[in-house]
């Protein structure tokens, strides 16, 4: 597996840094499953998309309903 690289807002940082000090094990549990957790989930769901070419499929429907509401806006 790679490396994964996050990022954390100021307020995840804050929220991480009182944990520490209170030596919370419950909080700290919630956090890694919650922030962290959820974060490298995204990073490594992330690496596996592929254009619909690849997968030789028709278009997601999400994507035809993004497509669907540019053309509206134009």
């Amino acid at each position: 597996m790679d490396k994964v690289v996050i990022t954390l807002e100021p307020s995840e940082v804050q929220e991480l840094q009182q944990i520490l000090l209170d030596e919370d094990k419950a909080a700290a549990l919630v956090y890694l499953r919650d922030c962290i957790g959820q974060k490298v989930a995204v990073y490594t769901e992330a690496r596996h998309c592929k254009p619909t070419f690849e997968w030789g499929a028709a278009e997601p429907s999400l994507l035809k309903e993004f497509k669907r509401k540019a053309e509206k806006d134009e």
